[in-house]
């Protein structure tokens, strides 16, 4: 007997208030299964109702609670913004307390009601672009895996393609998904300079290069002049990438610093040196980092040179929004990792304007999941630890649902009997979830 039998509703709720839960029996269980029992309460920031702070469980009161019909209802007073234990417990023959099920519930401050938890990704790659080597991995293919692996929202930011997302949305222009795709692409002005991911923009950065490239040799050259940056500098890479940061706010997208620590290969070493990287984190001009980053084991220690770096900016009072992206050249095999990399943001809704807000807010966190690894979050402690607790609360159910989305839209692609009918009867489930699981923290 445990969770898989009962599940607590809400997840989150207010905190410094009173609220009401409410333990439930899944679909084929009742209530007559767990026999006599007990509630045991455990805040987990030891943060109590009267402002005291003690780590002996004797003092955290235990909420009221009932029998009502076919649930359990809980009321109490949650203190802070914190983790909580709610036990169902009973004593066995040698007087040991024995537990039946163990559920968990969050209480939030009123700054995040209505701010509702989505996980996507702002950087990956599909047919479009020359590193992908899997004649699989078209845009719509990209789009369906990326709903498999349990993304609310993602772009396909190909290599100086703007259109991958217009190929993706065009494939499932008949069908329903609940996967919200924006347009993006990889920019570099040269091939030996830094990335930037356009995220959201209205127009192809790299187009309007290539539209007038001695335009932008001449709007290089000026910004460059005006960076009065030493002669031993990199100058043109610093200059191009701050152009084309201030392209893409222009275009009305988010303007994100990619992989800023890349290995490219044994002979090539680093793409960027890292002193111009220090420099283009010093100067800002980008709306986000990736702080993570796709990288495969065999380079995994550059993601650790960018979460300190990070970090670091944090201490020199730089608040960077973080941002985790796959940056993956394939969606299965050996060499993949789409599944090992994201974000997870708070935001009112998937709008692009929504989005945008919750990442220039710092409402974001960069989140790692490498395969037989706990998962490790980079934001915000606040966040941190509200999203952990999410991975274990939240996620699974939401994940479920959105395996069975893009396994549908995987056969949708293929032309298989039914799935646009699975799919138009799976549309809004995950909203339903997240609903079910915020309550009243749901809106504003």
């Amino acid at each position: 007997m445990s969770r898989a039998s009962f599940q607590i509703l809400p997840g989150v709720i207010p905190a410094n208030r009173r609220s009401v839960l409410r333990i439930v029996p899944r679909p084929g269980h009742t209530l007559r299964e767990l026999g006599g029992f007990s509630l045991f309460y455990r805040a987990h920031e030891n943060l109590l109702e009267d402002g005291k702070i003690t780590a002996d469980i004797e003092k955290h009161p235990i909420p009221d609670w009932r029998i009502d019909g076919e649930s359990i209802r809980i009321e109490g007073f949650f203190a802070g913004e914190q983790e909580h234990s709610i036990d169902l417990i009973r004593r066995d023959a040698s007087g040991h307390h024995v537990t039946l099920a163990a559920f968990r519930v969050y209480s939030l401050s009123d700054d995040l009601r209505g701010m509702k938890p989505y996980r996507g990704n702002f950087h990956q790659h599909s047919t479009n672009s020359p590193c992908c080597h899997a004649p699989e991995d078209t845009p719509p293919h990209v789009a369906a895996e990326s709903r498999r692996i349990g993304l609310d929202f993602t772009t396909i930011s190909d290599h100086s393609c703007y259109r991958s997302v217009q190929e993706a949305e065009a494939a499932f222009r008949n069908a329903v998904t609940d996967l919200v795709l924006f347009p993006g692409e990889e920019v570099h002005p040269m091939q030996w300079s830094q990335h930037i991911v356009n995220f959201g923009g209205k127009y192809s950065i790299t187009e309007l290069l290539e539209s007038d490239r001695d335009q932008f040799s001449r709007e290089v050259e000026e910004i460059r002049r005006n960076l009065h940056l030493p002669d031993s500098m990199d100058q043109f890479v610093i200059a191009a990438t701050q152009w084309a940061f201030a392209k893409i706010r222009e275009a009305g997208g988010l303007a994100i610093l990619a992989h800023p620590y890349w290995y490219y290969s044994k002979l090539a070493g680093l793409m960027v040196s890292p002193a111009v990287t220090e420099e283009l984190i010093r100067r800002g001009g980008y709306d986000a980092m990736e702080v993570v980053s796709g990288f495969h084991y065999d380079i995994a220690e550059y993601n650790n040179w960018q979460i300190v770096r990070w970090f670091e900016s944090r201490a020199e009072g730089r608040n960077i929004p973080p941002l985790g992206v796959n940056d993956s050249p394939r969606c299965r095999g050996e060499k993949s990792n789409f599944d090992w990399y994201s974000t997870v943001i708070f935001a009112e809704s998937l709008s692009f304007e929504d989005v945008r807000e919750a990442v220039l807010a710092c409402r974001c966190a960069a989140l790692e999941t490498l395969p037989g690894a706990p998962a490790k979050v980079y934001g915000d402690l606040r966040l941190i630890k509200y999203i952990h607790f999410l991975l274990r609360e939240y996620f699974p159910e939401h994940d479920a649902l959105c395996r069975r989305e893009g396994e549908w839209m995987e056969a949708f692609l293929q032309g298989k009997p039914r799935a646009a009918e699975n799919l138009s009867e799976a549309g809004g489930q995950t909203e339903k979830w997240r609903k079910l699981f915020l309550g009243e923290l749901y809106r504003k």
